[in-house]
């Protein structure tokens, strides 16, 4: 069965008979199935394309019988018209379709052209151009994505129009070009490669007036209608027409030497990359005494030749002998990448050098390369090189010469004095603006969220992101967050981001497919290690992690990884860290779960999370010593020296926990205890930095697995360290309604220490609240429970907070003696941060009895300590402390310091409570400074929080407002 597309859709038998194709809507599917031979098509496009708007309920089944009559009507089989998962596939030979046919001719002419050999570039061309008898399915209704597709089709048809005229003139058939050209110039009258070429003929063939006339129709034009002159190359032709230059001449049957102009077609919607296009810019326009050498390198779909190929007409015109380009075919999963010495043997007859001229000795045939390009001005892009070794020998020897090559990884041997540039993916904005150029700035502003949101899901990456954008080209009717619905689906994501022949998917199958294939050990077992690093769900894996998921040593480890940021599927933003793209990461999963079985993955996951476990205790133990959990801390991990450094630790690795707790939280049966296990061991951490919002998150996911296991003791503690999240964040509510269910079940289970932790929490809470003698009475009934079990960490921490109870209520001799007995307790156990906090407390008391000097020392030895540790919320309790001792020193310009400091930190921290405290003192200082009307500001800040907290102080600053 032979099929045509490249005018009215046709089907003719073996014999050369026309099929009858039925019905309007059969039509329509076979063409689609043709455009996409050979491809998967989805069913949603197909029903699309049946039913432009809505396809009704029914469309499943009525598509199955649209399938079903076509396979009949047209005698193919099951397995040439097959039902494959989710959509259908129309397989058949190179031959039996016009379009592919079409697209090998243009594509050996095009070659024949690069090799020098005009007379069969015309030839090829001409075969292919005589397959077109009218547009592309002309009498088909297709619209939306696929009328995209007629019109690149149609385009490739004009490129091959524009090859086969430079092949006629190249020959000395510059009248058959006249004739030719005559329409297709009408046809398309703003095209200036072929109005050059089209000048051209008439010019030669002794019609120099017609070729100027032709020139200024075409400015003309391009002047009224898009406000630009034309370009450098047509505008040179025709300055050389005017000056008559005996140049232009060339004897019938022999070939002009032509200046090359093989740059791709420049991308009309290119967006972005502003710095990487000026610093480009700067290196090819600067003569700087040697070849100009720049190296664009990326992982696949980033963007390198569409960037190589705009910066390369950017600067076009500054290379007066020409550009050359070649796919060095290294970015390819087929073909293998191509030879130097073929590449040079391109080069060469580009610039004229017959075939038979070339040398056959790769060394001899560079040399020539070198010796014609030493004074010439020649750009030469070399895409997609597949390493330094396949380029070196292409690079030329004039200064006058520059190179762009691009390439997946870095070109670091290439040449000393090559410039690297490495392609990100592109930022927020700039994916919208690609959005906006591909679907309209209407669309995109309409829905401006859902395009925020296609550009967070395609992870920034422009070929996802053109994908999307032409999915929503091709359907007017969705709105960006329709799309955006789509593709929150995780499992489909990649499914989502395909069109016609690209895809996300497919494109990184490259580089995976290199390492698959690769010869040596170090590739396939990185390609074997590649899945595995996807499992985890944290944003970037630290190496003693990854060693953990691949269960290998960690210099092992190191080597597979560093290979895999070498093929692109690795980022690597600091030493022994790694982290793998979003769209990366579900492809890796992809191979993962073809792979491996569930058990396996889950195996992997634990391996790696019982780590985070390990190490995590470690830094519990440095930053609560004495607290009773420790004894849950397991052996292994990571060591570290002192607190500093644990707590780098977990702040590097703080988005890791708690996705590690969040992930664990879904495995099944017994596994789940992990997330309990490590939101616990997160508790001393929290604690000093103050993550709230993760803090709540990851405690109120254990709470819950512990309520779907049945786990009392996890249930009452994640009820306990949930508590004083909630204080700290001004949830008084929900910390005591926290506080009253862990107190139950630690009272059923006969858990001692549980109890007197809830009791001291509520005691903490009451005093937030101002409820004092409630406070005293909680921390009271804490303090004994802990002294009949022994718990000396817990003494110290109910001493203090009693202590600050009896502050409260102007007791300061006692105190003074519950804050001595702690600060006791805490330096035997070690507990330098709790002596922080009770130094600053006896600073308080020394302040209020005008022992200044003594309040200061304490002060001052608190927030070093403070400081030392990296206690943010310590460090804002102390400068408040501070603040309000030199207010009282009459000191404001330093009390002024410390409270806008201590502010700040209270800001980044979200304690609402100490910002109206600190807000309200600022207000009272610069009241008394005479600032009236920046401190009624302050206290009206300070107000709208405390009534918020629904805390008694707000009236007392109703009544300041009202009277100041």
């Amino acid at each position: 069965m032979l099929f045509r597309v490249l005018g009215c859709l046709e089907a003719r038998s073996a014999g050369g008979q026309p099929v009858r194709l039925g019905a309007a809507k059969h039509r329509v599917l076979l063409s689609i199935l043709l455009l996409q031979a050979n491809q998967s098509v989805h069913t949603e496009r197909l029903e699309a394309a049946l039913w432009p708007g809505k396809p009704p309920r029914s469309a499943p089944a009525v598509l199955r019988t649209y399938v079903s009559a076509l396979r009949h009507s047209l005698g193919l089989t099951k397995t040439e018209l097959a039902s494959v998962p989710n959509g259908y596939r129309l397989t058949l030979r190179p031959e039996d379709l016009d379009l592919t046919v079409f697209t090998d001719l243009h594509r050996q002419g095009q070659q024949a052209l690069v090799d020098g050999d005009p007379a069969r570039a015309a030839e090829l061309l001409r075969s292919a151009l005589n397959l077109w008898r009218g547009r592309p399915l002309e009498d088909v209704p297709l619209d939306g994505g696929w009328t995209i597709i007629l019109d690149e089709i149609e385009e490739l048809r004009f490129t091959t129009v524009e090859a086969w005229a430079q092949a006629g003139l190249d020959t000395g058939r510059h009248h058959d070009v006249v004739t030719e050209l005559r329409a297709v110039v009408t046809e398309q009258p703003l095209r200036e490669r072929l109005c050059e070429l089209w000048m051209t003929a008439l010019y030669r063939s002794g019609r120099r007036a017609d070729a100027l006339a032709a020139y200024q129709r075409l400015r003309g034009e391009m002047v009224s209608e898009l406000g630009v002159e034309p370009g450098p190359a047509l505008a040179g032709l025709h300055q050389r027409m005017v000056n008559a230059d005996p140049g232009l001449s060339t004897p019938a049957g022999r070939a002009m030497p032509v200046v090359p102009r093989q740059l791709p077609p420049d991308i009309t919607e290119f967006t972005g990359r502003t710095n990487e296009i000026k610093r480009l810019d700067a290196l090819l326009s600067d003569d700087g005494g040697s070849v100009r050498i720049a190296a664009v390198d990326g992982p696949d779909g980033i963007g390198k030749s569409a960037l190589a190929v705009h910066a390369g007409h950017r600067v076009a015109d500054r290379f007066p002998d020409g550009q050359l380009y070649v796919d060095l075919q290294g970015a390819e999963a087929g073909p293998a990448p191509l030879e130097p010495m073929v590449v040079l043997g391109r080069l060469l007859r580009a610039l004229g050098v017959p075939g038979d001229e070339i040398p056959e000795s790769p060394a001899e045939a560079s040399g020539v390369w070198r010796a014609m390009t030493a004074d010439a001005k020649l750009l030469i892009v070399l895409d997609n090189a597949h390493d330094a070794a396949q380029v070196r020998p292409l690079l030329p020897a004039g200064a006058g010469c520059a190179v762009l090559v691009t390439s997946r990884q870095v070109l670091a041997t290439l040449d000393g004095s090559t410039h690297h540039l490495h392609l990100e993916v592109l930022s927020p904005a700039e994916s919208v603006s690609l959005l906006e150029t591909l679907v309209g700035a209407e669309r995109i502003t309409a829905d401006r969220a859902g395009a925020e949101r296609i550009a967070r899901l395609c992870g920034h990456l422009p070929l996802a992101l053109r994908i999307a954008g032409a999915r929503l080209a091709a359907r007017p009717t969705w709105s960006s967050s329709a799309l955006a619905a789509r593709l929150d689906d995780a499992t489909r994501r990649l499914d989502e981001l395909q069109i016609a022949d690209l895809g996300v998917r497919a494109s990184f199958q490259v580089s995976y497919q290199y390492l698959v294939t690769g010869s040596g050990p170090v590739d396939q077992a990185a390609a074997t290690a590649f899945p595995l690093l996807s499992l985890l769900d944290g944003p970037d894996l630290s190496l003693p992690v990854a060693a953990r998921l691949l269960d290998r040593a960690e210099p092992e480890t190191e080597a597979l990884l560093e290979r895999l940021v070498d093929a692109q599927l690795l980022e690597t933003p600091a030493p022994h860290r790694y982290r793998l793209h979003d769209l990366l990461r579900l492809f890796a999963r992809e191979h993962a779960a073809q792979r491996y079985a569930v058990q396996e993955r889950t195996a992997v996951v634990i391996r790696a999370v019982e780590w985070y476990i390990a190490t995590t205790w470690r830094t519990f133990r440095l930053l609560r010593p004495g607290d009773t959990r420790t004894r849950m801390c397991a052996d292994g991990g990571a060591e570290f020296n002192d607190v500093k450094e644990a707590l780098a630790w977990l702040e590097t690795e703080r988005a890791n926990l708690v996705a590690a707790v969040l992930q664990t939280a879904e495995l099944p049966g017994a596994s789940a205890d992990l997330a309990i296990t490590l939101a616990q061991a997160l508790f001393g951490y929290f604690q000093v930095h103050n993550q709230w919002h993760d803090w709540i998150r990851i405690n109120q996911t254990a709470l819950a697995v512990a309520r779907r296991t049945g786990d009392l003791a996890a249930q009452a503690q994640a009820c306990c360290d949930l508590n004083v999240a909630y204080d700290f964040r001004g949830k008084y509510e929900e910390a005591i309604d926290c506080l009253t269910e862990g107190l139950t079940i630690f009272q059923l289970l006969g858990d001692h220490h549980g109890q007197s932790a809830c009791l001291n929490g509520l005691g903490v809470v009451y005093d937030s609240q101002e409820r004092y003698a409630e406070a005293q009475e909680c921390l009271e009934q804490s303090l004994s429970i802990q002294r009949d079990v022994h718990d000396r960490r817990g003494q110290a921490l109910s001493l203090n907070n009693l202590g600050v109870v009896h502050k409260r209520l102007n007791q300061d001799e006692r105190a003074l003696m519950c804050y001595q007995e702690a600060l006791d307790i805490s330096e035997q156990i070690g507990d330098d941060r709790m002596r922080a906090g009770v130094l600053t407390n006896f600073g308080e008391i020394h302040e209020r009895q005008g022992n200044y000097t003594e309040a200061l020392s304490c002060h001052e030895r608190s927030l070093r300590m403070f400081r030392r540790l990296g206690d943010r919320q310590g460090q804002a309790l102390n400068l408040g402390n501070q603040g309000r001792l030199h207010e009282h020193r009459g000191n404001y310009p330093e009390a002024l310091t410390c409270l806008e400091e201590c502010l700040v930190i209270q800001q980044e921290l979200g304690d609402r409570r100490g910002q109206a405290e600190s807000l309200q003192q600022l207000g009272s200082i610069l009241y008394l400074l005479g600032h009236t009307d920046q401190a009624r500001a302050r206290w009206r800040d300070s107000l709208a929080i405390f009534t918020d907290l629904r805390l008694p102080t707000a009236h007392q600053l109703r009544m300041l407002l009202a009277t100041s």
